[in-house]
């Protein structure tokens, strides 16, 4: 099995009204380990997405510290200009709502 390219992992969202993700509770990665978890915005999320970082969602696996259930990896869509965050393509004008747990 081949070795995955982690730089975070998204393990619940909260979105906004206009049904775009807001806020992301993430674990982002230092060196061999996982940092405790961090709050990004919207915008940050976009900014490391658009610069080549791997972004999955997925959730720890209980009494192991830093280890991930790793499930799908985020990717950026582009409709009419806007920038849309989500696993799969679906060609609606808001980010994927079922990307994670909400918080």
């Amino acid at each position: 099995m081949a070795k995955q390219n982690v730089d975070g992992v998204i393990e619940a969202v909260r979105y906004a009204p206009d049904k775009l993700i807001s806020l992301v509770r993430v674990y982002l990665r230092r060196g061999p380990t996982y940092a405790d978890f961090v709050l990004m915005t919207r915008e940050a999320l976009v900014e490391q997405l658009q610069s080549g970082k791997h972004f999955y969602t997925g959730n720890r696996k209980p009494f192991l510290a830093s280890t991930f259930f790793l499930n799908q990896k985020l990717s950026l869509f582009s409709e009419n200009g806007d920038v849309y965050i989500g696993v799969k393509d679906t060609n609606s004008r808001q980010d994927d709502p079922e990307l994670a747990p909400l918080f």
